[in-house]
């Protein structure tokens, strides 16, 4: 009896011991799946995840709801939103503990200890790098509107680089740093590669990776890749793809006044029988100092493979090597047939000049190799009587042949598309009136995995064995617009601590785009005029997916979280098509301590008049600032700048000698911008300006094509004087007065 017993209250403590660690562990059980349960939280209602880190949430992550009122999973579906829009799951958590239930109450009103939870389930995959943000305002549930906002992980990729991408004018003593949005990166000098190569050395400090190059080459262009497979050490994620920028070095020597000399396009036709005569760009060239050297290419296959060989990406974002996008060819297996200092002929256009060579050239195809301060600039020359054009849209495109010296069409002409490293396609011959119509030379490129942004291409155009060339370089060919669109921020300028809200439309011509999703990314500028977002190929900021409205239309906003003082543009994109942007600033704002004014004596005056500028300065309770040194520059006329002294009212006067501008000549006026700014920094942003428009002719003369035919034209002349003293600056007529007339004769 007494073992029975014993062995009974023994089975009773081990079933005891079951019940216990069973509970405990169904409660731990319970704890790691949703440990958020057991937080305070002293709101009516509440959303979290399990598990979030300072880069964000998972793209799985579940969602849990918290609520101190009873709900079923229908009202809780139809009183939380999300933005962006988000299909979910409702499920209500139950949970006991030591017969104690949570997540029940009997009615819908608080009560102390009363919590319900409900489990949310996306239905499908959070995006990553979106911020969602959720919502409670049902004024019949909430008692005041409730938010969350929930970044989701993005990709560990590469957020910013040191030199930016597309940077000019970097010192050569530069490091080179990338920045990840992870913290302890892996040993990055495996994935690490530049070109052309430099040596030098590794460090990784954070989520940081520099390398310190030993010296780089000055005015040249670098582009560096960190190869995929690099690994998050800490995450153990992987670069998914290779990231590469590309920058400009600096010029060891200051370019001033050195002088400047480019092609005006880099593939130039001519018709045999006549001299060459081409547009360049000249700044200060002396003809001693430009040196032209004509090669002749042997065949059009030779032309044609050196083409599309050595046909440099546009390099138009470049300081120093914008010019040189035709590749720096070695020629010295080429004939060269002529070596000259070529005379330059000025034009009244501001840059632009005209070389003519001394020579007629023979039909075939050559290379024209310009060298000015031990620079090459080369451009591609194919010499025929065959004249012909191109243009591709969205669905088709065209060529017409024409013989410029036969003055007719040509039937029969073939035409082929050209790639590297690809067969010739033929697309088909020319009919009676030379033209061609053939299907969409973008779905040749892509038959071909040709890419648009690094592989050039040729359209040849053959006829009774004269050949020719198309160029189509490596530019992408342009669809037109499908898209009737705009998108707008609600302003321009914008503070730290804002919010960018932006608005849109898009429209499809021939699609419609309603109810379907496009992408609004954010992109880090590169200062005005400079930004260019067609050309970007750095991976955006941050980005939303927004559905497009019944109405065509969408909204939206993005926080500047971690961004920096600077220009930014938003991109709509539709797939990976580009179909709207828009420009905004960034910028931090102190108030100036005071204000600076500059007034001119007139608002017009006559090119070598003086004109007088009062500067005054005071603090914004009108108190003068006595004694302010102030720097002073201009914009437009002759130089003008230098430093002056407030006296003791805050006031002091500057004098302007106005002269001619011999380059603008061809305009009845200019303008003239005097700016003037505090000789030492400030904490506000504080300067003064003033402008004045600068006549150069005191008559001025407009001329009016009346018609005309082939033996003669009619032209209108009308003579006015230039009268300053109202707001038209058109006088009386002049009469009796001799007008003189140049005729051009315009070749090509």
């Amino acid at each position: 009896m007494e073992k029975q017993k014993y062995k009974k209250i023994g089975l009773g403590i081990l079933g005891f011991a079951i019940l216990l660690v069973g509970t405990f562990g169904i409660y731990k059980l319970y704890q790691s799946k949703n440990s958020i349960l057991g937080k305070e939280f002293n709101s009516r209602f509440d959303l979290s995840v399990e598990k979030a880190s300072l880069d964000g949430i998972k793209s799985d992550s579940v969602f849990i709801f918290r609520s101190k009122i009873k709900l079923s999973e229908k009202e809780v579906r139809d009183i939380l939103k999300f933005d962006p829009v988000l299909d979910f799951e409702v499920k209500k958590v139950y949970e006991k503990i030591a017969g104690v239930q949570i997540a029940l109450a009997d009615s819908g009103q608080e009560g102390a200890g009363t919590v319900l939870a409900y489990e949310i389930k996306p239905k499908e995959e959070l995006q990553k790098g979106l911020v969602y943000k959720a919502s409670v305002s049902d004024p019949q549930y909430a008692d005041h509107e409730y938010g969350w906002s929930f970044q989701i992980k993005a990709p560990f990729q590469v957020i910013k680089t040191h030199p930016r991408n597309k940077g000019t004018s970097v010192p050569v003593n530069s490091g080179i740093e990338i920045a990840f949005n992870r913290e302890k990166i892996g040993e990055g000098k495996d994935f690490f590669e530049i070109n052309p190569k430099v040596s030098g050395k590794f460090e990784t400090k954070g989520n940081t990776f520099t390398f310190i190059p030993e010296k780089l080459k000055e005015k040249t262009i670098y582009e560096v890749t960190i190869k995929k497979g690099l690994k998050n050490q800490e995450g153990g994620e992987i670069l998914e793809k290779d990231f590469k920028f590309t920058f400009e070095t600096a010029s060891l020597e200051k370019e001033n006044n050195k002088g400047s000399f480019a092609f005006d396009s880099d593939f130039l036709e001519f018709i045999p029988g006549k001299k060459p005569v081409f547009s360049v760009y000249t700044s200060d060239v002396k003809k001693e100092d430009l040196k032209l050297d004509v090669y002749r290419i042997a065949t059009a296959d030779e032309f044609s493979k050196l083409y599309l060989e050595n046909y440099r990406e546009d390099y138009t974002w470049t300081r120093y090597n914008r010019s040189d996008s035709s590749g720096k060819n070695d020629l010295s297996k080429f004939e060269k047939i002529l070596s000259i200092n070529p005379e330059i002929i000025k034009t009244e256009e501001y840059g632009r000049s005209f070389i003519e060579l001394p020579q007629n050239l023979e039909n075939g195809f050559y290379i024209f190799d310009a060298t000015f301060i031990n620079k090459h600039n080369q451009v591609w020359v194919q010499v025929n009587s065959l004249s012909s054009y191109y243009a591709i849209s969205d669905e088709k495109g065209l060529v017409w042949s024409y013989d410029f010296l036969k003055k007719e069409p040509q039937k029969g002409t073939e035409v082929f598309f050209l790639a590297k490293g690809k067969n010739e396609i033929s697309l088909g011959k020319t009919d009676e009136e030379g033209i061609l119509n053939f299907s969409n030379l973008e779905n040749l490129k892509e038959k071909n995995n040709i890419e648009y942004k690094s592989d050039p291409a040729l359209l040849k155009i053959e006829k009774d064995g004269a050949i020719g060339f198309l160029a189509l370089g490596n530019k992408k060919t342009q669809k037109g617009n499908l898209y009737w669109s705009h998108l707008s921020s609600d302003r321009s300028i914008y503070r730290m601590t804002d919010k960018v809200k932006f608005w849109g439309v898009v429209k499809g011509r021939k699609t419609d785009m309603r109810e379907k999703k496009v992408t609004v990314e954010m992109h880090r500028g590169f200062g005005m005029g400079e930004y260019l977002p067609y050309s970007s190929s750095e991976e955006p900021l941050d980005s939303k997916e927004l559905m497009i409205s019944r109405f065509d239309s969408m909204s939206g906003e993005f926080s500047f979280k971690g961004y920096t003082p600077g220009y930014y543009y938003l991109k709509v994109k539709f797939g990976e098509e580009e179909i709207a942007n828009t420009m905004i600033e960034i910028l931090t704002y102190s108030k100036p301590a005071y204000q600076i004014e500059a007034t001119p004596s007139k608002e017009k005056i006559f090119a070598g008049e003086d004109v007088s500028f009062h500067i005054k300065s005071s603090f914004f309770d009108g108190t003068a600032v006595s004694g302010l040194e102030l720097e002073y520059s201009s914009w437009g006329g002759n130089n003008f700048n230098g430093e002056i002294k407030l006296d003791e009212n805050g006031e002091a006067d500057l004098v302007y000698s106005s002269k001619y501008d011999d380059q603008k000549k061809r305009q009845i006026s200019s303008s003239f911008t005097l700016n003037v700014l505090p000789k030492y920094s400030e904490e506000g942003e504080i300067s003064g300006s003033a402008n004045v428009q600068i006549f150069g002719p005191n008559i001025y003369l407009q001329s009016f094509y009346e018609g005309g035919d082939n033996q003669e034209s009619q032209f209108k002349a009308k003579l006015n004087k230039v009268d300053l003293s109202g707001k038209e600056y058109l006088g009386e007529p002049v009469a009796e007065h001799t007008v003189k007339a140049e005729i051009y004769k315009i070749t090509c």
